[in-house]
């Protein structure tokens, strides 16, 4: 018997619902944080600054300056797929200070005004800055256009051969072969292993 082993090819069909599964939550969480950096501008740093004040945040000004920038940007590289622990780490503080200064007063459920959507998003982005992007990223995105599917094996790589990273080896592309995604083909580099 096979016990605790999946077939080969019902491991690459889990592990291309798994990318696709976070590349939906990636998306959904960083348009959300856009939207609101983009409400956020649309009052102005100043305006954002006299709501943050009258909400009791500490140096209101830094504050919805840091929140502007940081739920724009760090959005965005979650759309992305990248440097996802750096833009969760950003994230996760940010919603920390929403829920500690504006809605922690306010209960739990956002109908209130509680901190029910700032949660949600911070755990959201921890499990995205733990788990990490996926395979379905920008870098894998321009690295099939450019039809490059093989880079130097990094650190973060260790998790996706259950071995560390080994200086000098050429492997495929974190997304593996493009054959596991509809309308790729590839043909293997000659200096791969």
């Amino acid at each position: 018997m096979n016990w605790g082993r999946q077939a080969p090819n019902r491991t690459a069909r889990s592990r291309l619902i798994l990318d696709l599964a976070l590349l939906i939550v990636r998306c959904s969480v960083g348009v959300l944080f856009i939207a609101h950096a983009v409400e956020k501008a649309r009052l102005g740093f100043a305006g954002t600054a006299a709501g943050m004040a009258r909400a009791g945040v500490p140096l209101p000004h830094v504050s919805s300056a840091y929140a502007i920038v940081v739920e724009f940007l760090a959005g965005g590289l979650l759309i992305l797929g990248e440097m996802v622990p750096l833009a969760a780490l950003l994230l996760i503080a940010d919603m920390c200070g929403a829920m500690i200064f504006v809605h922690a007063g306010h209960g739990l459920l956002s109908d209130g005004g509680g901190m029910e959507l700032p949660l949600l998003l911070a755990a959201t982005t921890l499990l995205l800055g733990v788990v990490g992007a996926g395979r379905l990223t920008a870098g894998w995105l321009i690295a099939v256009l450019r039809g490059d599917c093989a880079r130097q094996k990094g650190p973060r790589d260790a998790h996706l051969t259950g071995r560390g990273a080994r200086p000098g080896r050429v492997a495929a592309h974190p997304a593996g072969p493009p054959e596991e995604l509809p309308g790729f083909s590839h043909t293997p580099s000659s200096r791969q292993e």
